[in-house]
């Protein structure tokens, strides 16, 4: 018996695939062989929930579908589908075998369909249904941060290029977890103010007779050494991120033995109790047993001390290390220290520094030094106690030893934010988003009219990446997204990986991974990939099911809609979600798959 439906035009390869389609289905209905109940799963189809395919109707169209190539224009079948991409298939199936009135019917669908609108204007990338993808990093570190790119949230996404240029990471910095967004090392922080002791004092630094360069403490150039019978001391220009850095490092000291470095071109007169004996330095030696000094001296012998010593504490005022460490801070005022009285005792000066290693060796090197301020410098504040009642901002005078955390560049002392001043290894969080990326995206609005109660189907794919540099360093990168409207409304969520050639719409269903059984409860943050790397190309897309007012509350501007005339070639889509979006002959033909499943 051959089928024939009323005024519909149909070839006899068609009416061929019906009968073969009655006559299989009542062995499939019957509990036969189901080939493909174990394949049909949400991995690769991307369903909002596991589906196992037992249906004996379109298991039998499976089995009489026309065994056509994809050379002649069918959509080939996995081995692995679920419902949704099945049903597209055998859509599929009888489209190439439909006569050319049928083929009218694919010419006036893709002349209806939307053209894909390009470019993220015109979405509003806060809605919950603009889909906004993002790579999260814990640990981005980036080699520098100059003040001159500002001190705020935005001026955290800036970096300096392969090239010496200012370069944007397309994305932000989060704050869900934590306001102490920054991890920094007080050693790093590279500004004027910290080598610009003694203030005023000039040299000839070039021989040419014009003492025109300024002199700082932190050039080895301006200080002498004194040794001893066995040890010795360096005073070096040490080679650091920050512009200048001064070393002392002493050598073969023995018991009862003390080598010095000495720092003569300052004199202060007036308010010494006042000033605070400042520095930043690494101690990266500091043998047990040994003592290191730095003294401030007055015009007649009195002096200031601090020290590192293994056997001491660090709560008295003048020891500030009793192990090795990096960016070790001091900030004390001169007259909160004892009077070592080798004058007249009363410290009313300030005319010579000196470096003392006594007992056994020791080095430091200092990155910051001064002893004419009457403030301290300020690191930045944190946020202490977080997330508890005793919740409260603190400044930072004297962190470290190593890094510690801030909540923004915004929070340094005025000193340490000038324009040219810098913080080398800066590691914070952050996210790089679809909607930041400067590469390809589109977006269109189809007609859902296989879908009663959408007015849309909502369809967006772009591509993204982590931008690579020699001064970004990268760590545990992932690509997450968040499910911000109801579960329901997905149909198609995937991704793609290693694209940076491919178009859009030239990427092939099996370079995809289909995500959407994973967007099964809004609110929650889906990992796309728990792994990714930088400066590798990734593609994402979605088809949403949406409503007027949705469309409304997605989009801005003018010129928004993404719903022009007819698809071009290259952009005509090939996902299953536009297969089965937008109306014409995949309308047509689910509505043949209703009828025939009413027939059988």
């Amino acid at each position: 018996m051959t089928w024939g439906p009323s005024g519909i035009d149909l070839t006899e390869r068609f009416r061929t695939y019906v009968d073969r389609l009655r006559a299989t289905h009542a062995k499939h209905a019957e509990g036969g062989v189901n080939a493909l109940s174990d394949h049909m799963t949400e991995d690769t189809t991307g369903e909002a929930a596991p589906t196992t395919y037992r249906d004996a109707s379109l298991q039998a169209a499976h089995d009489a579908r026309p065994r056509i190539t994809p050379e002649s224009g069918s959509v080939g079948m996995n081995s692995q589908m679920g419902r949704r991409a099945f049903v597209a298939t055998v859509g599929a199936a009888a489209a190439a075998t439909a006569t050319a009135g049928s083929a009218a019917a694919t010419e006036t669908a893709t002349e209806s369909a939307p053209e894909w609108a390009t470019g993220r204007g015109g979405l509003d990338w806060t809605n919950g249904y603009v889909q906004n993808p993002y790579f999260a990093e814990d640990s981005l570190t980036r080699a520098r941060h100059r003040m001159e790119w500002g001190t705020d949230d935005a001026a955290l996404r800036f970096y300096e290029d392969d090239g010496g240029e200012m370069a944007e990471l397309p994305g932000y910095v989060p704050r869900e977890d934590t306001e102490n967004v920054l991890s920094v090392r007080a050693d790093k922080y590279d500004f004027p103010a910290g080598r610009a002791f003694p203030r005023g004092e000039n040299y000839d630094a070039d021989g040419d007779g014009d003492a025109d360069e300024d002199v700082s403490a932190l050039d080895a150039t301006h200080w002498s050494t004194t040794g001893a019978t066995n040890g010795s001391v360096s005073v070096t220009d040490a080679d650091l991120d920050v512009a200048k850095a001064l070393s002392v490092s002493s050598s073969g000291v023995a018991s009862g033995e003390t080598v010095m470095a000495r720092f003569e071109d300052v004199s202060l007169q007036d308010d010494a109790g006042k000033r605070y004996l400042q520095f930043v330095a690494n101690v990266s030696t500091l043998t047990a047993g040994s003592t290191l000094e730095v003294v401030a001296i007055d015009d007649d012998g009195d002096e200031k001390i601090v020290m590192a010593n293994p056997s001491g504490d660090t709560s008295n005022a003048d020891t500030f290390a009793t192990a090795m460490g990096s960016g070790i801070v001091v900030q004390t005022r001169l007259q909160d220290l004892a009077t070592t009285a080798n004058g007249d005792g009363s410290f009313d000066s300030i005319d010579a520094v000196e470096v003392r290693i006594s007992e056994a060796d020791a080095r430091i090197t200092f990155t910051a030094f001064d002893l004419e301020r009457k403030s301290r410098w300020l690191f930045g504040s944190y946020l202490a106690n977080e997330g508890t009642d005793s919740e409260e901002t603190q400044q930072r005078y004297t962190p470290g030893p190593g890094e510690f955390t801030l909540t923004g560049f915004d929070t340094l002392g005025d000193v340490l934010k000038t324009e040219d001043s810098v913080v080398w290894d800066v590691t914070q969080p952050f996210r790089y988003t679809l909607g930041d990326s400067t590469l390809n995206f589109q977006f269109r609005f189809v007609e859902a009219v296989d879908y009663p109660g959408f007015d849309w189907l909502f369809q967006q794919r772009g591509k993204f990446s982590v931008p690579s540099a020699i001064d970004l360093s990268h760590t545990g990168l992932s690509l997450v997204d968040s499910v911000a409207v109801p579960p329901n409304r997905f149909n198609s969520v995937w991704t793609a990986e290693g694209v940076p050639d491919t178009e859009l719409s030239g990427l092939d269903d099996s370079a995809k991974t289909f995500h959407g059984g994973s967007y099964d409860s809004e609110g929650k943050t889906v990992t796309l990939r728990s792994s990714a790397s930088a400066d590798t190309v990734y593609a994402f897309g979605v088809e949403l099911l949406a409503t007027g007012e949705n469309r409304d509350a997605a989009t801005s501007g003018a010129g928004a809609t993404g719903d022009g005339g007819g698809v071009p070639p290259s952009e005509g889509g090939t996902g299953l979600g536009t297969m089965l979006a937008g109306g014409g002959i995949f309308g047509f033909f689910g509505f043949i798959l209703a009828k025939l499943r009413g027939l059988i």
